[in-house]
């Protein structure tokens, strides 16, 4: 019998399969999902994810990537100062801390990637190569910690959560994550290109973030929608005008 390692209820069921054995399978008591079977975790020293793109800066970006971005640069706006200070968890080689020290915050982050840190670190920006918590920035007190696409690739979330959380009692949590509710998802299911099964562990809902978060005593403040990169793909334009629909969510989380 298979179980939600997320909230460890054992009512479970088959979501889809994808190609091969790989299968998703949706809790329904926290609403999330999990890949099995599980992929094998994956050294991210040696990966750089945005080195195939190309992409120098956010004018850079596919519309709608860029057009997320700056959804999540307006949320943070509205709960932390311009002189704030910021961590990004797998920041990659730094395009949103970027953005963001140019809006006037503090920035810092902390990427796996041996090449991507050291892009981020020649572009001027205050980075340490690893992973959290073994690197941290121990004298700095943070106002949000942002991770974007990251808690999908961890294999053990709740402990890396509870580790945040210890560490940065009262501060701001952004969480972007995909959504498998999304409408893209939904029509697409199989070939939605965000279930990626062989790096992902979990697939988040909104309610299954909330769920998350309340198990952990946090409370989840805002969330809101954006869609991945579709290009012109009519469903993906219908996100923008149905509320909560997007494919991608953007959770404040306080800690």
């Amino acid at each position: 019998m298979l179980n939600c390692s997320l909230c460890k209820s054992s009512d479970v069921k088959l979501y889809l399969k994808l190609n091969g054995r790989v299968q998703i399978y949706e809790c329904n008591t926290c609403t999330n999902a999990f890949t099995y079977p599980a992929p094998k975790p994956i050294e991210y020293k040696e990966k750089d994810f945005h080195q195939q793109f190309g992409f120098n800066t956010i004018n850079d970006l596919p519309s709608q990537w860029k057009k997320s971005l700056l959804k999540q640069l307006k949320l943070i706006g509205k709960y932390i100062k311009p002189n704030g200070n910021i961590l990004e968890i797998g920041c990659g080689q730094g395009l949103f801390l970027s953005l963001l020290k140019n809006e006037g915050y503090s920035v810092y982050g902390i990427e796996p990637s041996v090449k991507a840190s050291a892009i981020a670190r020649n572009n001027g920006l205050n980075i340490k190569t690893g992973y959290f918590p073994d690197e941290n920035f121990e004298n700095v007190k943070f106002d949000l910690i942002i991770m974007a696409q990251v808690l999908e690739h961890v294999e053990q979330p709740i402990e890396l959560l509870k580790s945040i959380s210890d560490l940065n009692k009262g501060a701001q949590l952004l969480l972007v994550q995909t959504n498998f509710k999304g409408l893209v998802p939904l029509k697409q299911k199989k070939i939605w290109y965000g279930w990626v099964p062989d790096q992902h562990f979990w697939h988040f809902t909104s309610k299954g973030v909330r769920n998350l978060m309340r198990s952990l005593n946090l409370k989840t403040v805002e969330i809101e929608y954006s869609t991945l990169e579709h290009n012109n793909y009519w469903l993906s334009k219908l996100t923008s005008i149905i509320p909560n629909t997007g494919d991608q969510l953007h959770a404040i989380i306080k800690l």
